[in-house]
């Protein structure tokens, strides 16, 4: 599907369950996203999920802002890579100062690899 400036596309969700125990009614649930195409993913740990979500999201906002570009855009150029691992690794250090469960491979040489893949137009959307 080629997305228009814009429009979201959802990928990926995931489901916590609230008494430390997987249920049929979430698995069904999980069964239920991943048929519409949407990988679902039911955590062992939702902190360390959240926290693993949260800095690959606020690192490639905080580098979409600083470039002034879309992630298609700034995916291309050749200072951003460094820039994105430095992003990483700031929220990483904020996270473990916070003692959060953030695994120490979550930032990675080549974290780049997380933004590599993901769908999204490419040009200039400005």
């Amino acid at each position: 599907m080629q997305l228009e400036a814009g429009q979201v596309q959802q990928l990926a969700a995931l489901i916590d369950y609230q008494d430390d125990h997987r249920s049929d009614r979430l698995e069904r649930l999980r069964e239920a996203f991943d048929r519409t195409g949407i990988r679902a993913e039911i955590p062992e740990d939702i902190d360390a999920a959240l926290w693993r979500k949260f800095l690959f999201v606020v690192s490639v906002g905080g580098v979409g802002a600083v470039t002034r570009a879309p992630i298609g855009v700034f995916r291309e150029m050749p200072e951003t890579p460094r820039l994105l691992e430095g992003a990483m690794q700031e929220i990483f250090h904020v996270a473990r100062a916070g003692r959060r469960p953030l695994s120490s491979h979550a930032v990675e040489p080549d974290s780049y690899h997380q933004v590599d893949p993901t769908p999204y137009p490419r040009g200039d959307a400005r």
